[in-house]
């Protein structure tokens, strides 16, 4: 029964040293920031962008046409860092993770940040457009460096919008019904 307990507890240590090994990685964050010279505000906007983003496939759509980040590096997020700063209260952070949930989505309608979050006194639709305007132009640049051929060959990729489906025909909007009124 000890040999048991033991190999059980053995191999929970195991296991927790190598989710701590793979875990976050907010020592690499503060040196990129230190080496940017970011302020304190700008530091937790590229931490909070580093945390949300870390899971999403973000999806830039233009018309018909869209394509995704396969992955977003901290190099996107050091670049977007100061956008969110001057976006929002410094208290409120947590509205990032509405931004970084609506850009993943491929179904969407206009992004309106909550008025009580941002630190102007800007309309919440010119927000949400100016934190994608800056997320995109981050990636764009980002994906135009050596460093992003190098280690992110297949980085923004193609993406196919779903197909709209076709509205059904309700009776009496194709005239028919009329004549079988008529008819009667």
């Amino acid at each position: 029964m000890n040999k048991r307990v033991i190999a059980k507890w053995a191999g929970l240590a195991g296991v927790g040293l190598l989710l701590a090994a793979c875990g976050n990685n907010d020592a690499e964050i503060k040196a990129m920031a230190k080496k940017m010279h970011m302020s304190k505000q700008q530091a937790a906007a590229f931490q909070t962008c580093a945390k949300d983003m870390k899971s999403r496939k973000p999806i830039f759509i233009d018309g018909d046409k869209a394509v995704q980040l396969t992955k977003v590096p901290l190099e996107i997020c050091a670049c977007h860092a100061p956008a969110v700063a001057q976006m929002f209260k410094d208290d409120k952070l947590t509205g990032h993770a509405r931004f970084a949930a609506y850009i993943g989505k491929v179904k969407r309608k206009e992004l309106k940040m909550g008025r009580r979050d941002l630190r102007t006194a800007m309309a919440p639709e010119k927000a949400g457009q100016i934190l994608i305007a800056s997320f995109r132009k981050c990636a764009s640049d980002f994906a135009a460096t050596a460093a992003a051929a190098e280690n992110y060959p297949k980085l923004i990729v193609p993406f196919d919008l779903p197909k709209p489906k076709p509205k059904k025909k309700k009776e009496g909007e194709d005239g028919e019904g009329e004549q079988h009124a008529s008819a009667e």
